[in-house]
């Protein structure tokens, strides 16, 4: 499985959840589209967790199957979250120090 920062007895971690979120980072702009088999030798799962894991996420809205074929993308409910996570965050006091040194 792919490493990460927490350590592998901390009790408070969603295995389950941890997979699924290391199964939506492999998608990226040189892999836009991944199979299943790719995606679970890329993490070291069995192909019926990776399965299971797709089906959830795609369930959710956070991948989708490109056409009829065994591949899946990143989906709609991604960049959902990345909208939510720009609107909750005051950019105008991140940028206020910026402009105020343009302007001066």
């Amino acid at each position: 499985m792919s490493t990460t920062d927490t350590k592998s007895d901390d009790k408070y971690i969603v295995p389950a959840l941890q997979r699924g979120l290391e199964l939506l980072g492999q998608f990226d702009r040189a892999t836009p589209e991944l199979s299943g088999a790719d995606l679970a030798r890329k993490l070291d799962l069995p192909r019926a967790s990776v399965f299971r894991i797709l089906h959830t996420l795609e369930r959710a809205g956070f991948v989708e199957r490109v056409g009829d074929s065994t591949s899946y993308k990143l989906s709609i409910g991604v960049l959902r979250l990345g909208f939510e996570y720009l609107a909750s965050m005051e950019l105008t006091e991140h940028g206020r120090p910026v402009i105020e040194a343009l302007r001066d």
